[in-house]
């Protein structure tokens, strides 16, 4: 049993529950668009969706109870099934080539610092307001895995900032670099 609305003023972003999780019986998405939803269902990156519709502009709550000791995998079924019946999706998977950027150590060697346990990150300089306003990094408590972006236009190209504490390289390298990435990130325990 599921149900998919439209999302309220009093709806909250986020994920919770599902197989694997402390609720593995109940699922719930919060301020998901239909792009959100399609990437958890299909296990992609929203990057690897294509639509000649935009997926990006309404904005759902979404509860499900899922059967008890489903796997990720039936979870994912369970999901496309919900959105072919609910929003009449039709989906196939293609392989396709794009660009891409890779993250490489320089030849001169890392330039990261690694995490010390009890030790709190200083903060990097302070980046020149931007076009949109942005005047400066906010302070990020200590001992805390955060990951704040901020997001500008100039010259018609859009430039994001991170910092990083206590991430490893993987979550950084999958951050979201878009105009709609939330602007603070705290991955989940």
């Amino acid at each position: 049993m599921a149900s998919i609305k439209p999302s309220g003023p009093q709806s909250k972003r986020g994920s919770d529950g599902g197989p694997g999780s402390k609720d593995p019986t109940r699922y719930s998405f919060g301020l998901a668009s239909l792009l959100d939803l399609i990437s958890t269902a299909y296990n992609v990156n929203s990057f690897q969706i294509s639509s000649p519709a935009a997926l990006d502009r309404q904005r759902f709550d979404l509860v499900a109870r899922v059967l008890e000791g489903a796997t990720k995998q039936q979870f994912r079924v369970m999901l496309q099934n919900l959105l072919a019946e609910r929003f009449e999706l039709k989906a196939h998977i293609e392989a396709r080539e794009f660009n891409a950027y890779e993250m490489v150590v320089a030849k001169t060697g890392l330039k990261l610092k690694e995490a010390v346990a009890g030790e709190t990150a200083s903060p990097p300089d302070a980046p020149a307001p931007g076009p949109t306003g942005d005047i400066g990094w906010p302070q990020l408590p200590p001992n805390v895995s955060r990951i704040v972006a901020q997001n500008s236009l100039s010259g018609g190209y859009n430039l994001v900032r991170l910092k990083a504490q206590l991430e490893p390289l993987s979550v950084l390298a999958n951050f979201p670099l878009t105009l709609d990435s939330v602007p603070s990130w705290t991955r989940p325990d």
